[in-house]
């Protein structure tokens, strides 16, 4: 500076030049602002000055200025910025401090999500009943990098269902499954991470049928015990455990335990192949897969062809047949002979007929 002296009348004196520098650092101040929006995840910069009282750059100063976690060295009394980081979306102000200065607070700068990266269960499911729809709808979100919503289109998949996002949400609000379970959903977008839901538990629905849980065997012997197994199920096909039923296999009555029913000592007499039917109260019965059944050992004889009057000395027509037969009455498939009189005639499966049989005197017999 030169000071000028002025006085009315008076030629005016100019001083010698002299210098007025900058006191101690007392504040900081931006000088730079940050921009007035940003990208999360997207480096940008700002300025700040270490300045005396009156506002003077102090160019002696080289303070550690810091803005959140970054810290820079001032040099000539400026501190530069230039990787400033911010990853969640909103608006903030940036401060800035140094050890024994007036701390400076910039204007706001808005920070946008970034490109879409990944999705994210924001409504996660709850449990609920076979058939029924998850309620609240599950919600899947379109998040960038650092966890921001993303105003996006995409097409989200929880297999088989799939949505387009509004504003970046997609809402799965018919969302149901069947089978009883622990289950987590998983939402899929070609190009962006997919995403796991919380667990959560499909429980039976009401009792509508039953379902043979233990088929019988597929082949038993006359008159041997079997068992088999019947449970009470909702109409998918779930065990309904809690449900508490007589069920009736025949002439064969069990009550259910935790929604079962056990049969130990079923029986079938009687040769041929059949099909079980287990009925109760209030529900759809249930028919099992086929059982044949053989004969048993043998153990009687029975006229299979009863012979019938005839004329002395010709051949009794039709033929008499006797049949091997077990306890049950089921022909035992065995080549035995059988005698009838002093005839003997080896079985042909089980039956062994007698075409020769000849009386020769009147009578009854």
């Amino acid at each position: 500076y030169t000071l000028t002296a002025t006085a009315s009348g008076l030629t005016s004196a100019v001083s010698n030049a002299f210098t007025i520098s900058a006191g101690t650092g007392k504040k900081l101040v931006f000088t730079t602002q940050p921009p007035t929006t940003g990208i999360a995840g997207v480096a940008f910069g700002a300025v700040v000055q270490v300045q005396d009282a009156n506002g003077n750059l102090v160019t002696s100063s080289s303070a550690r200025v810091t803005i959140g976690s970054l810290s820079v060295f001032a040099s000539g009394g400026v501190a530069t910025f230039t990787n400033l980081v911010l990853t969640t979306a909103g608006s903030y102000t940036l401060t800035a401090t140094s050890t024994g200065l007036t701390s400076a607070t910039s204007s706001s700068i808005t920070i946008v999500g970034g490109d879409a990266s990944q999705l994210a269960f924001t409504v996660q499911p709850t449990s609920t009943t076979a058939g029924s729809a998850l309620s609240p709808a599950p919600k899947v979100t379109v998040l960038d990098a650092y966890g921001n919503p993303v105003n996006s289109a995409a097409v989200i998949t929880i297999d088989p269902v799939s949505v387009a996002a509004s504003n970046g949400v997609a809402t799965f609000s018919s969302l149901a499954l069947t089978t009883a379970g622990t289950y987590t959903l998983t939402a899929t977008s070609p190009g962006l991470a997919s995403a796991v839901s919380n667990s959560f538990t499909i429980s039976a629905a009401t009792a509508y049928q039953l379902g043979f849980s233990t088929e019988p065997p597929s082949s038993v012997t006359a008159g041997a015990s079997f068992g088999a197994s019947v449970q009470v199920q909702d109409r998918y096909g779930n065990l309904v455990s809690s449900a508490s039923k007589s069920i009736t296999i025949g002439s064969t009555s069990r009550t259910t335990v935790s929604g079962v029913a056990t049969f130990t000592n079923l029986q079938l007499t009687t040769a041929g192949v059949y099909t079980l039917t287990a009925t109760a109260s209030a529900v759809i019965s249930a028919v099992s897969t086929p059982v044949t059944v053989t004969p048993a050992l043998a153990a009687k004889l029975a006229f299979a062809v009863q012979p019938t009057s005839g004329t002395a000395g010709d051949a009794l027509s039709p033929a008499p047949a006797v049949a091997i037969q077990d306890t049950y009455g089921n022909v035992v498939a065995s080549t035995s002979g059988v005698t009838i009189g002093s005839t003997t005639v080896n079985a042909v499966a089980g039956v062994a007929t007698f075409p020769n049989l000849v009386y020769t005197t009147a009578g009854t017999f």
